[in-house]
This record gives structure tokens, C-alpha cells and sequence, in this order.
């Protein structure tokens, strides 16, 4: 944010230099100096170009700012896989963590009570959602990610449903920043998102980028 803001000082600084610049060439014009008045277009026409420059810097540094970077260790993910893969049915958990500004480090495993739940499915009850939710930011944190488990093996396993696009997009319409997360019982984990910008990172040897956001994690 503090380059942010000198970028926007600085493209302030060079409008108003252009503004004088213009101011001297249409005087120069007046005065019948032409060959004035040509230097002075021309370095107008630089002004403009470098005001231009920065103004894109300045969008982009501010898209930049607005994105989530998730940064979590690979023994937390091992134990979350663990977690929702006791059976053979889907499992889902809330879970928070440390945030500093838009760094979100995930640490913390919030429970939440099921209300139907089979291989292909799990639903929570809104009650328990609602507890979760209120106990999250009583202690000053934030829902930072939704994770659930999904049957079989491979990367594929893990690609989000319909139903999981959908409950993700209305949460994050609603002002959440969550990152929806899916493992599968041999260890990939895969971070997804409807309209949220984000980047992940893990630490830690025993985790594999394998692409799409997608990790595989070695479970022991």
C-alpha cells in the first residue's frame, strides 16, 4: 500500500508538470515560436505517455492488493486430510487463523454439524455454521477457508462440484474472503474460489504443486 501511495504522489507530480508544459506551448504558439512550441509538444506528449504509465502501475498494484495469499505448512494439511477422511463419507470443516492484511495464515480446524451426509454428499445445519461463524470473529479472526473431503483417488477427485461453485460464489458475494479447499483420501488438495483473487503457498518438503492449484501431499 506504501508503494501504492508514492506511485499515486508521483503521477500526481508529473500531471501537474504536463499542465505547465501544455500552458508553455500554447504561449509559445501565441508568440508565433514554433520551434518552442514543437519542443514543448514533444515533451508533452512524454508526459503524457509516462502519466499513462503510472496510472497502469497504480491498477495494478491496487488488483494486486485486493488478492488473498494463503500461506500454509504441509504437517497442518496432513493432519486436515486425517481429519476429513476418518470414513468413507464427505466431511466438511471451517477453519481460521492469523491474518495480516491480506495474508492469511490458516492453523485452526472449526468444527460444524452435518445434517445429511453420505459418500457424495454433506450439508450442514445453519445453526452450527451460524455458531462457527460467531466464535470465529468473537476471537478476533476470520473465516479464512471452507474444506471438505471428496471420494476416490487422483487429482481429479478433487475438481469442485456445482454445488460446491455455487455455495462458494454466494458466500464470497456476501463479503467472505474464503477459499474453498477439497482433499481426497490419497493426499491431493486442491484450492479453488468463484470471484475471490488468491495465491497459495506451502511449506514444507512433503508437498507437491502438481497445477490448477492443486498439491499433492505426502501422508504418512
Amino acid at each position: 500500500m506504501r508503494s501504492n501511495r508514492r506511485i499515486e504522489i508521483f503521477s500526481q507530480r508529473i500531471l501537474a508538470k504536463e499542465r505547465a508544459v501544455t500552458a508553455a506551448m500554447l504561449e509559445a504558439f501565441r508568440n508565433n515560436r514554433r520551434g518552442k512550441a514543437k519542443e514543448f509538444f514533444e515533451l508533452v506528449c512524454e508526459y503524457n505517455e509516462f502519466s499513462e504509465l503510472c496510472r497502469q502501475w497504480h491498477q495494478n498494484l491496487s488488483a494486486e492488493s485486493n488478492c488473498i495469499q494463503l500461506s500454509l505448512d504441509v504437517w497442518f494439511l496432513q493432519d486436515l486430510i486425517k481429519h476429513l477422511t476418518p470414513h468413507a463419507d464427505e466431511e466438511v470443516v471451517y477453519i481460521t487463523g492469523h491474518s495480516v492484511g491480506n495474508l492469511r495464515i490458516p492453523y485452526r480446524i472449526c468444527e460444524v454439524e452435518l445434517k445429511e451426509q453420505s459418500v457424495v454428499y454433506a450439508r450442514c445445519t445453519a445453526r452450527s455454521c451460524s455458531d462457527a461463524l460467531i466464535e470465529i470473529n468473537e476471537k478476533g479472526c476470520c473465516l479464512q477457508l471452507v474444506a471438505h473431503s471428496h471420494p476416490g483417488m487422483g487429482k481429479d477427485t478433487t475438481t469442485p462440484s456445482g454445488i460446491d461453485l455455487n455455495y462458494l460464489d454466494k458466500i464470497q458475494k456476501n463479503d467472505s474472503q474464503a477459499v474453498g479447499v477439497i482433499v481426497s483420501r490419497d493426499g491431493f488438495v486442491r484450492f479453488f474460489t468463484s470471484c475471490v483473487e488468491f495465491e497459495v503457498s506451502i511449506k514444507g518438503a512433503e508437498a507437491e504443486y502438481v497445477g490448477d492449484n492443486v498439491f499433492k501431499i505426502l501422508l504418512s
